[in-house]
């Protein structure tokens, strides 16, 4: 099936952002992102319009009853892949995105003594650590990789029904 071969280059794609988000080239990792979430929606459309012609009636039957419920019922459908792709293509609505959080921590000696000042101050240092998130909407401040993983996983499970 051709919605197969979306969904192969879909999970390439997903490899991609992962590399760049491990390595912080954030500038990266949205535009893969943009990649995924296209590809993730462009499964249903090519399974829809493409492979559906393929099917006998009664699965070509099958495949319109299905997407009628993926589009109104099924949240990641509805709620992520759909509404994602639109707000990207639409209106080039970024979703993801860099947090920041600080984290305060006590220096201490490598046999486990607190460094402490001359006036008797315990020191210490803060870290920033940085994470790429979900910004907002479906699964907001999650990890988009999660997400991602969790679209696909759906998909899959959609796609060995017509195969």
């Amino acid at each position: 099936m051709k919605s197969r071969e979306v969904f192969n280059d879909c999970v390439l794609a997903k490899g991609y952002f992962v590399k760049a988000v491990e390595a912080k080239d954030y500038q990266q990792a949205k535009v893969l992102w943009f990649s995924c979430i296209t590809l993730l929606r462009t499964i249903g459309h090519v399974l829809h319009k493409v492979d559906a012609q393929n099917f006998d009636f009664t699965l070509q039957e099958k495949l319109s009853i299905q997407f009628k419920v993926w589009k109104s019922s099924e949240s990641i459908f509805k709620e992520f892949i759909e509404k994602e792709r639109n707000n990207i293509l639409k209106e080039y609505d970024i979703c993801v995105g860099v947090t920041e959080t600080q984290e305060s921590v006590t220096l201490i000696t490598s046999d486990g003594f607190m460094l402490v000042s001359s006036d008797g101050y315990t020191l210490q240092a803060t870290n920033t650590i940085e994470s790429f998130v979900k910004a907002n909407g479906y699964c907001e401040g999650e990890s988009p990789i999660s997400i991602l993983n969790s679209a696909l996983d759906w998909w899959d499970t959609r796609l060995k029904q017509f195969e």
